[in-house]
């Protein structure tokens, strides 16, 4: 490549990323004030801008929207809270340079790698800008949330209990209790799904990861939702190994995702309706797959509920049922761990799939 790399930012800052890429093939240049920085933008024949927004005395936001308006490609530097991310993102920013920078992956971002841009939730800026207020109000929302759903799920599971004991042969009483207890859980659920989300896509979810047979977990997960598909009317097939298949992954986490789409097949089909459930290796993947008959998900539909934050305007104007958190939180969680999430509807066939990949246990 021969254009150049333009640095803005503070003595020290363009210092450091210049012997950074000096350890590279990328020719760079510097400019520590907002005039050099300007004519050089204007100027230069530059392949990306790469601004510290730490730099605040640069005017780096200007600087950014004129290297925006130029088409040239720009790469943030000491971006610290998730507002500014947001914002930045808004002017066209697709890449944050990490501390220290990764500089293999900026040069494939350079040379048409994808975005690691990742929108924070909305629940991610209500609970702080830094990402440290957010792990503090985290931590204390889920305590707040989950300690009144689990009073209500014990007290469920007591009663239950003494009506299973009584031998009682009317059963309409136990079926409103599994009912109102399948209803506790995927609101204890929920509640730390929602949490959980801004955690992983702001990076500071602490994973437990280690070799997960995704055999037992799916046939454990089944057993505890039994009821629920049951009372849906679906028609369930599976198709799973009788030997373990063992994915490098984080157990709970693989549970909670598992759930997410369980719940995910329960809300989108009707009685009838069939749901497949497949798990199966690859040469470079172990592979789960949810194929039901419900809704389908158009194409011009899909990355939207993969990537974008759940929808929090549209559920307060009144046009969505729910934030539509689901999906987005399985797809952060198979990023996290190194897999990938795809979603695929096939109209003839009235089939969605939905595939889940991570990677094997070494």
């Amino acid at each position: 490549m021969t254009a150049t790399i333009l640095i803005v930012g503070t003595q020290a800052s363009t210092r450091s990323l210049c012997e950074g890429l000096g350890t590279t093939d990328l020719a760079h240049r510097a400019a520590t004030t907002t005039t050099a920085a300007r004519r050089a933008i204007q100027d230069a024949d530059l392949a990306c801008v790469v601004l510290d927004m730490a730099a605040g005395g640069l005017n780096p936001l200007t600087l950014c929207e004129q290297a925006v308006r130029q088409s040239i490609p720009v790469a943030a530097f000491n971006v610290s809270d998730t507002h500014s991310q947001q914002k930045l993102h808004a002017l066209g920013i697709e890449y944050y340079l990490d501390q220290p920078p990764d500089w293999p992956a900026f040069q494939g971002w350079l040379h048409g790698g994808q975005s690691n841009h990742t929108t924070p939730s909305g629940l991610a800026t209500l609970l702080g800008s830094t990402t440290t207020e957010i792990e503090g109000a985290a931590t204390l929302l889920i305590h707040d949330l989950k300690s009144p759903v689990s009073v209500i799920i014990s007290s469920l599971e007591v009663l239950l209990t003494m009506h299973e004991a009584d031998d009682n042969e009317d059963d309409t009483n136990a079926r409103l209790l599994r009912g109102a207890l399948q209803a506790a859980y995927r609101q204890m659920h929920l509640v730390t799904d929602l949490v959980d989300l801004a955690r992983l896509e702001l990076d500071i979810y602490e994973l437990e990861t280690g070799p997960c047979d995704v055999v037992r977990v799916m046939q454990e997960c089944l057993n505890s939702e039994q009821y629920a598909l049951d009372m849906k009317g679906l028609t369930l097939e599976r198709s799973l190994p009788d030997s373990p298949l063992y994915a490098l992954a984080d157990r709970e986490l693989l549970m909670r995702v598992i759930y997410v789409m369980l719940d995910n097949t329960l809300k989108f089909t009707v009685r009838s309706d069939t749901l497949r459930i497949e798990a199966y290796s690859e040469p470079d993947a172990v592979v789960l797959r949810f194929i039901d008959t419900g809704r389908p998900v158009m194409a011009s539909y899909r990355d939207t509920i993969l990537r974008q934050a759940p929808q929090w305007q549209q559920r307060q104007d009144g046009t969505r049922t729910s934030v539509g958190m689901g999906l987005p939180f399985v797809n952060a969680v198979a990023r996290r761990l190194n897999g990938r999430f795809e979603v695929h509807s096939d109209l003839a066939s009235g089939q969605t799939t939905f595939t889940l990949k991570f990677p094997h246990a070494p």
